[in-house]
């Protein structure tokens, strides 16, 4: 777990959360599986019985604007918790049968005012 990853994890642990890390699942090529990947955390709060699954985008360190999201390579590594795989790992983890029955999260580096608004709702259809 790298440094980053263990500030998000004391973060979640002082909102309440328990807290797994690298929930790993198989990703799938056309042909045959591409390798394995993972998503970084996932935090179960028992207050409010609230699923949250987190990944982490350390790696991008500048400013992250809408021409990353329209770029299929980065896009890709940002939104890969959001991929048919990531998602089916995150359901029988949590034992649900629906997406909407958690939060997913990520972590970005900042992200300019001009454009939060429109990568937001970009990120939304994804």
């Amino acid at each position: 777990m790298d440094v980053n990853e263990e500030i998000v994890r004391a973060w979640l642990q002082e909102q309440g959360f328990l807290v797994r890390g690298r929930l790993k699942y198989l990703v799938r090529g056309k042909r045959r599986s591409s390798g394995w990947s993972d998503v970084d955390l996932i935090g179960y709060r028992l207050r409010d019985r609230k699923f949250v699954a987190v990944d982490i985008a350390a790696w991008m360190t500048e400013t992250i604007t809408l021409s990353h999201l329209k770029d299929p390579s980065i896009r890709h590594r940002l939104l890969k918790i959001s991929s048919q795989e990531a998602r089916k790992a995150i359901r029988e983890y949590l034992g649900v049968a629906h997406d909407d029955q958690y939060e997913v999260w990520l972590v970005v580096s900042f992200i300019s005012k001009r454009q939060r608004d429109e990568i937001m709702s970009d990120s939304e259809t994804c």
